[in-house]
C-alpha cells in the first residue's frame, strides 16, 4: 500500500457478538498516511472538528465510544520502522485487546528519538465518561531529536528519561488530563542551558546586559529532575531542580490541566543541598 508492507493474519469472525477481529501482523516500513483508509481515517489531513478552545492546546476531540463497542479484538502487531508526519518510530511492537468495551494496550513498546518509550494504556468504555489508566516510562530520549521544529540540534541536550502513573477520565485527551490523578518523573543527564537564562534566573540583571550584548553561552547541565505529584488534574512539583557548574536552581509550584496553565516559582539556592536532592530520585 503505497510506499507501506503490511503482512501477516487477519481474522474477523462475524459470528460472535460483538464480532471478534484477531491479527498477527508484522511491516519493514509503515507509513501512517498510506494506512489511513484500511484503519477508517475519514479525515486525513483536514484540521479536527473539534479544536481547542481559545487559547487552549490539548486536543479536545471526542473519543467514539461506538467504534469502541462494535468489535472485540486481540491484536499482536511488530514494526521495524513506522513513520509518521512530524517522527520516525521503529522496532515497535504492540498486542491490543477489546474486550466488551475496554480495550487494553499491554504493552506499546517503540524506539524514538534515540531512546525508547513502553506505554500500557486501559480505556474502559463501559463508563460514562471514559475511564483510563496510563503507566509509562521513557528512557535515554534526545531532546533535539524529540522536538525537531525547536532547533535544539545546535546545542547539547543530553538525554531524558521519566516515569508517568496515572489515572483519569473523560472522552478527550484534555479531559482526561483535568482529570488525572497520580505521579510523574522525568530527569535529564547531561546537555545545556544558556548562560542568560541563569544570569536572569538569579536577577543578575548587570551580568545579563553583557551576556546580551557579547552573545549567549551554553552552560553545562548536570542534571535536571523533577517529580510531580497529580490530584484532579492539577501536577504539584515535589522536586524541581536545575543544577549546572554556575547556579543551581530549585523550583515550586504546579502544572494546571484544568485551564492549561503553569504556576511555577524558580529561585536559585547552594550547590551543596541541591546537588543531593537531584541525585537522589531513582
Amino acid at each position: 500500500m503505497g510506499q507501506s508492507d503490511l503482512g501477516g493474519n487477519f481474522t474477523v469472525d462475524r459470528g460472535q457478538r460483538p464480532q471478534m477481529i484477531s491479527a498477527d501482523l508484522v511491516s519493514q516500513q509503515l507509513l501512517m498516511k498510506d494506512l489511513g483508509g484500511f484503519i477508517g481515517a475519514e479525515r486525513g489531513s483536514q484540521p479536527s472538528r473539534t479544536p481547542p478552545l481559545g487559547d487552549k492546546v490539548l486536543p479536545a476531540e471526542p473519543f467514539s465510544l461506538e467504534k469502541l463497542n462494535a468489535a472485540n479484538a486481540d491484536v499482536h502487531f511488530r514494526g521495524e520502522k513506522i513513520l509518521t508526519e512530524n517522527m520516525l518510530l521503529n522496532k515497535m511492537s504492540a498486542h491490543l485487546t477489546v474486550n466488551d468495551g475496554v480495550l487494553k494496550l499491554t504493552p506499546l513498546d517503540f524506539g524514538i528519538a534515540g531512546g525508547n518509550l513502553v506505554t500500557r494504556i486501559e480505556m474502559d468504555g463501559r463508563h460514562r465518561p471514559i475511564a483510563i489508566q496510563v503507566d509509562t516510562t521513557a528512557k535515554g530520549l534526545h531532546l533535539d531529536q524529540l522536538f525537531l521544529t525547536f532547533r535544539l540540534a545546535d546545542a547539547h541536550t543530553g538525554t531524558m528519561g521519566g516515569r508517568a502513573r496515572l489515572a483519569g477520565h473523560g472522552n478527550s485527551v484534555a479531559q482526561m488530563l483535568a482529570s488525572a490523578n497520580g505521579e510523574a518523573a522525568l530527569i535529564m543527564a547531561g546537555g545545556s542551558v544558556g548562560e542568560l537564562v541563569l544570569r536572569l534566573s538569579n536577577l543578575d540583571l548587570a551580568n545579563s546586559l553583557l551576556v546580551m550584548l557579547g552573545g549567549d553561552r551554553q552552560v553545562p547541565i548536570r542534571c535536571m529532575v523533577g517529580n510531580f505529584k497529580a490530584l484532579d488534574g492539577v501536577f504539584s512539583v515535589q522536586n524541581l531542580v536545575l543544577d549546572t557548574p554556575k547556579v543551581s536552581i530549585t523550583g515550586s509550584g504546579n502544572v494546571d490541566f484544568t485551564d492549561e496553565s503553569l504556576n511555577l516559582r524558580l529561585a536559585p539556592e547552594s550547590r551543596a543541598s541541591v546537588w543531593h536532592s537531584c541525585a537522589a530520585p531513582s
